[in-house]
């Protein structure tokens, strides 16, 4: 939804939504400063960051991120598994780590994840159709047609 306000005919109970994409979202302040850095100083500044921020599960998906969008890809592997054992077995944050699995078109990485989540939620139908979206974009149409007539 964009742009408009929206209210539910239910007495006393509204509900507004407001625009909200996620790239015209403000970066935090560690996304910022890493931009800012130098190539080389991108270890160090790292390092500093992660001692004000340590157990910030957020921080090490954002961190994944921005060293995979400079092509570390060791480096985001490496962050994306201190996230995923920070979320604990949420089902959330596992749902994120599977997306940015997606988006970095690591779909095995994310079909796997998905699995994991099943195993515990077998009726999780909003995990099964990501998982049946993963095998699609993965070229695994049948696996993808299964999954879906499951639901």
């Amino acid at each position: 939804m964009t742009g408009k306000k929206a209210k539910r005919g239910y007495p006393r109970q509204y509900y507004v939504w407001s625009e909200y994409k996620l790239n015209s979202a403000k970066d935090e302040d560690y996304v910022h400063e890493m931009k800012m850095a130098e190539d080389y100083e991108l270890q160090q500044t790292f390092l500093k960051l992660e001692k004000e921020n340590p157990m910030d599960i957020g921080f090490y998906f954002e961190m994944a991120n921005f060293f995979f969008e400079k092509g570390r890809t060791h480096k985001a592997s490496e962050l994306m598994y201190n996230a995923i054992e920070l979320c604990q077995g949420s089902t959330d944050g596992l749902k994120l780590a599977a997306w940015f699995y997606e988006s970095w078109k690591q779909f095995d990485k994310a079909i796997a994840v998905y699995k994991g989540i099943l195993s515990r939620d077998e009726n999780n139908l909003l995990v099964k159709r990501d998982l049946a979206l993963a095998y699609f974009q993965h070229k695994n149409i049948e696996a993808a047609v299964k999954r879906i007539i499951q639901y």
